[in-house]
């Protein structure tokens, strides 16, 4: 079942591209009433972090490296400033690490006959939710 399961996953995202007509507008097109703006973010301090890390809950686990969020919370007070200049240096070049960006998609069956793969309903899960 898995393999069937695997195989209609892969197999989905390119039946779908071949279903979507092209358009011939540039997505700018659409962008109506731009904001000429800027978005400022302000800095993340350690006691922010901190009281993320605090706030976590504690019977699941976070990262891709399963790192139990009880031992995150114990190493909060030592670890938030260096997240905090992490994340600030990650807003100050505009470049997101990597592993923030990845997720875990799980398939959640639905009703029906497990058989048939497209009952399933998929699940995105981040793999990090610092």
């Amino acid at each position: 079942m898995s393999i069937i399961l695997n195989d209609f996953v892969i197999k989905v995202g390119s039946s779908i591209t071949k279903s979507i007509h092209h358009n011939p507008k540039s997505p700018t097109d659409y962008l109506k009433n731009r904001n000429s703006e800027l978005i400022v973010l302000s800095t993340v301090t350690d006691v922010e972090v901190n009281e993320i890390i605090l706030n976590l809950d504690s019977s699941k686990c976070i990262g891709s490296n399963i790192t139990p969020v009880k031992l995150l919370k114990i190493l909060g007070p030592k670890m938030s400033h260096p997240l905090a200049s992490m994340i600030n240096q990650s807003f100050t070049i505009s470049i997101i690490p990597f592993t923030l960006k990845m997720a875990n998609v799980v398939s959640i069956f639905k009703k029906g006959y497990p058989e048939i793969p497209s009952i399933y309903r998929p699940v995105y899960r981040p793999l990090s939710n610092i």
